[in-house]
């Protein structure tokens, strides 16, 4: 028969070993949580430098259309200068009043109430 504690230091091992187990499991579980959010972090990078590589090319077609076309009416001023940035007191064209309200329409469809403290300036 087992002596006492000998079935004691027993069941202390399976319970450890359950332990260990269980810990282990949560382990493997957060190691593929963590992939899984360093796949989606490296996708929304490269969305970002996609992102950023649309602003360039938007930037540069109005550009070109302001040298092509300097009376264009969008590029007038607004009549509203910037408020903060880089262009802080510069007058706002009517093109960038159109990109102001659009940015600020698609930002508050996604339910994010500040716009403005999204824009560069």
């Amino acid at each position: 028969m087992m002596s006492l504690m000998a079935a004691a230091a027993f069941e202390n091992a399976a319970e450890a070993e359950a332990r260990f187990k269980k810990a282990s499991e949560q382990a493997w579980a957060w190691k593929r949580e963590a992939e899984r959010l360093q796949g989606m972090m490296t996708g929304l990078q490269q969305q970002a430098v996609v992102d950023q590589a649309t602003i360039a090319g938007l930037n540069a077609q109005l550009q070109a259309l302001a040298e092509a076309h300097p009376q264009n009416p969008l590029l007038q001023p607004s009549g509203k200068v910037y408020q903060n940035g880089p262009r802080k007191g510069r007058p706002k064209s009517k093109a960038r009043m159109v990109f102001e309200a659009a940015f600020d329409a698609a930002l508050k469809k996604l339910n994010i109430s500040n716009p403005l403290a999204h824009r560069d300036y």
